[in-house]
């Protein structure tokens, strides 16, 4: 009789996983080097969850366990800019379940914008984020055309750029790793 509860349950744990395996996503914003998964659980039976993941989406790797009726995780410590891919399956003491669809993420970038110099000025970002007097590390996804532009204070005159641009004119990259970039300011009332 408990070989054939065993394939009860089992086949329950299939069937639910097939029909209704959720999804692996990505939040809206993701902290540095964090992805957050989350997927539905619809097993009744299971004792926990084991998530695997992989940099190539075929060679995947256990990374975590995760008790009965929990649907999410956060994947920290890895690295900026890079695709991570992801899939869950259940379990109890006697089986596994199939595993879920392959759900795959790329972890944010970072901008980041200090000012130096005898001037004073600010430096903004289209698209939105940095405003570097007073938030100067933004996160974007790889890939995103990043425009950093200069505002000098009264009094005072851009310089040009250290970092990832160079010259005076507005500062225009492809953010695809992690870069740091100065923003030179010189007083002009010395």
């Amino acid at each position: 009789m408990t070989s054939r509860n065993n394939i009860t349950r089992l086949i329950r744990l299939l069937i639910l996983f097939v029909l209704a395996f959720a999804f692996i996503s990505q939040h809206n914003r993701s902290l540095a080097a964090q992805l957050h998964l989350s997927w539905s659980d619809n097993s009744d039976n299971e004792e926990g969850f084991e998530i695997e993941r992989s940099t190539s989406a075929t060679d995947f790797v256990p990374i975590a366990i995760v008790g009965a009726n929990v649907s999410s995780f956060v994947d920290s410590s890895l690295a900026t800019g890079e695709t991570y891919c992801y899939r869950v399956r259940a379990f109890d003491a006697a089986i596994f379940s199939h595993f879920s669809n392959i759900g795959c993420a790329t972890t944010p970038v970072a901008v980041m914008v200090s000012l130096f110099g005898s001037g004073m000025g600010t430096v903004v970002s289209n698209p939105a984020g940095i405003d570097c007097g007073n938030d100067c590390i933004e996160q974007y996804p790889r890939g995103t055309i990043v425009t950093l532009i200069p505002n000098p204070a009264e009094g005072s005159a851009f310089a040009g750029w250290n970092g990832g641009c160079a010259g005076t004119a507005i500062c225009m990259f492809n953010a695809d790793t992690d870069v740091s970039i100065t923003a030179l300011f010189d007083n002009l009332n010395p």
